[in-house]
């Protein structure tokens, strides 16, 4: 049996189990229950939504907050009652109908958790994963090491590899070169990028040079040399690691990858072959989606293995880039403005002679070539997609842009189709949400507006004023509710402990961060914080170091905030994103100050800033300064005028 808990992992089990270390007894020991729950598979579901939830929110209204009352409010329109849960303990002592409340209160939780799984079917999938790779679905599943290690050693039994024992402290080893992300070339609003996208690159690299520690040929032999390695011919070489991969028989990790990919194209096509919404129909659903999330997961995982594998895949990735992009500009004469790992974004072309360019030159000759010529398995392991056009398009940096489709994988986009956002605020859970609020506007006016009636693209800055001038008038003159001023940052270590004071520019102690300053507190008056709790705090004042209390501290219209340091974290978003579309525009001199300079005094004498004038003291300047009209018309300088 699996039993799911919304924060379980923290709260529900060890309650339930009891803690060994600690020497607490379990709840079911405390009442006499014969439990036993090793027999029973624990899964913590709030974590589970979290992270199969993670790539599929549209906006960071959706990670701002993991909690039952916000999901369930979000997903279902329905949340809990506060009321009666911040009175629990009160109402169970009561006892009577107090505590039958309390018991329908926590039914309704219940009730909830299995209303958001119809919803999702994220626990659906992990039970299919699960089965996928051999492994029992309670919270442990949830790691993809655990995932693909049973797979691994499933599939090794199966071929008769024995994988050496790996252990924590294997952990030491330096930090391979990674993928290639070129910085954007073009800046303001682009037209008619298109864009080609590798299909499963790196499970694909894997499989073409059939990557995998049982045929990799060691760089220390002697005997391993170029010459030999051309006179055997069953070799195929890194293009840029120069790594040498024995091609004569499959490695474990290229058998690993054919099946996981055979595996979810089997159960893709079972499930097109069946009718939507049976329960055979959502079962092949869950296994094809099972084995998609296993595939992103593997590569990360069996490279973290083995630095030399894991290297000679990204940078063959990184070799594949870089001769798409001057085939696409040697040959064509178009520019690639930007690309990202396994994505190329081409302006100059038309929608047909990008098509044709990517099927006869890129998958008919140029992979072939390259392949060929590094000894490769087969000459057709590598292909590349024309994936979309994107009508408008804005770069703010390396993985950060936003556009509006013209098509995507060929079909026409529609004016009310949403834009692809990535790398902005906007999707961050962890920016406050004015900022996101601000910066979603924003996007509407710049890319045309995604719901009905379909509003023109706006390329006047000045036409953005009004808008920002609006917000900023709302930050720093409203009555702002708490979900407008909340700050929420996520505790990242397991123990409030394991976090250090920064220190101060003498070298003396300073604060914590002020998320952890203001955990340590709600620890404090008994709340839980441990890692990935998120910390929903306010700022009551940003001048010089942050002083922050927690949100449910917050009263709209008694608590002061620092409304200057609000429309800071409000305004930077939009900010760079502007400053990408119209970089000739000074959009921060504009609009980011708003606190007030700090009053200094006025001097005459030729007293510099701070300084006291000779032969005044302290109560002189008081008494200058009450006496506005002994400046005369001719002091025009901005200190007398000031004063």
């Amino acid at each position: 049996d699996q039993v799911c808990a919304w924060n379980g992992d923290r709260f529900d089990f060890p309650i339930l189990k009891g803690d060994s270390r600690a020497k607490t007894k379990g709840r079911w020991e405390r009442l006499g229950v014969n439990v036993e729950h090793r027999r029973w598979l624990w899964l913590d579901q709030m974590q589970a939504f979290k992270r199969m939830n993670l790539h599929v929110a549209e906006s960071g209204d959706e990670k701002q907050s993991y909690a039952l009352q916000a999901v369930a409010t979000a997903l279902l329109g329905v949340g809990k009652s506060a009321e009666i849960g911040s009175q629990s303990y009160v109402r169970w002592r009561a006892g009577g109908a107090e505590r039958n409340r309390l018991v329908d209160y926590c039914e309704n939780d219940a009730v909830l958790l299995r209303r958001i799984e119809q919803r999702t079917g994220y626990l659906a999938t992990l039970d299919a994963l699960a089965a996928a790779c051999g492994v029992f679905p309670d919270s442990k599943v949830l790691m993809a090491s655990h995932q693909v290690d049973a797979f691994m050693l499933r599939l090794g039994k199966a071929q008769g590899y024995h994988f050496p024992t790996r252990t924590k402290h294997d952990d030491t080893r330096e930090q391979f070169r990674g993928a290639y992300v070129m910085e954007p070339t073009e800046t303001g609003i682009v037209r008619d990028a298109h864009v080609c996208d590798f299909r499963s690159l790196y499970p694909s690299i894997i499989q073409a040079w059939n990557m995998s520690p049982d045929t990799m040929m060691p760089s220390s032999d002697p005997t391993v040399t170029r010459a030999t390695v051309d006179a055997t011919g069953a070799v195929a070489t890194a293009p840029i690691t120069e790594a040498m991969f024995r091609t004569d028989r499959k490695g474990i990790l290229a058998v690993a990858v054919e099946e996981m990919m055979r595996q979810r194209a089997e159960w893709k096509a079972k499930k097109a072959a069946l009718p939507p919404g049976t329960p055979e129909w959502r079962e092949a659903d869950g296994r094809s989606n099972a084995w998609k999330v296993a595939s992103n997961s593997f590569y990360g995982v069996q490279a973290g293995y083995d630095n030399a594998i894991g290297e000679a895949v990204t940078q063959t990735g990184v070799y594949l880039a870089n001769e798409t992009r001057a085939r696409i500009e040697q040959e064509a004469g178009w520019r690639v403005i930007y690309m990202d790992t396994d994505s190329a974004h081409v302006i100059g072309p038309t929608r047909e002679q990008f098509e044709a360019f990517v099927r006869d030159e890129l998958n008919a000759k140029l992979y072939p070539e390259i392949l060929r010529r590094h000894g490769c398995l087969s000459v057709d392991g590598i292909r590349i997609a024309y994936e979309k056009q994107l009508a408008r398009v804005v770069y703010a940096g390396k993985k950060r842009h936003a556009g509006r489709f013209a098509h995507y994988e060929g079909v026409d986009a529609l004016p009310s189709s949403k834009p692809e956002i990535k790398g902005f605020e906007f999707k961050r859970g962890d920016c406050p949400l004015l900022a996101r609020r601000l910066q979603e506007q924003i996007f509407r006016m710049l890319l045309g507006d995604w719901d009905p009636p379909y509003a023109a693209a706006l390329e006047d800055s000045s036409a953005y004023d009004m808008t920002i001038l609006q917000m900023r008038k709302h930050v720093l003159e409203d009555a702002l509710p708490a979900e407008e001023v909340v700050i929420a940052q996520s505790v990242a270590k397991e123990r409030l402990e394991d976090y250090v004071q920064r220190p101060k520019k003498d070298g003396t102690s300073g604060k914590y961060p002020v998320h952890v300053e203001v955990a340590r507190e709600l620890e404090e008056r008994g709340a839980d914080v441990g890692a990935g709790t998120k910390i929903g705090y306010v700022v009551i004042d940003g001048a010089e170091s942050l002083h922050a209390i927690p949100a449910e501290d917050y009263r709209t219209g008694e608590t002061q905030i620092d409304r200057h340091y609000l429309w800071m974290r409000v305004w930077e978003p939009s900010e760079r994103l502007l400053s990408a579309a119209f970089p000739k525009v000074d959009w921060q001199g504009r609009f980011a100050r708003t606190r007030p300079v700090k009053e200094r005094l006025p001097l005459r004498g030729g007293a510099g800033p701070g300084q006291l004038p000779i032969g005044f003291d302290k109560a002189a300047c008081d008494w200058v300064l009450t006496i506005p009209a002994m400046h005369t018309a001719s002091s025009t300088s901005a200190g007398s005028s000031s004063a």
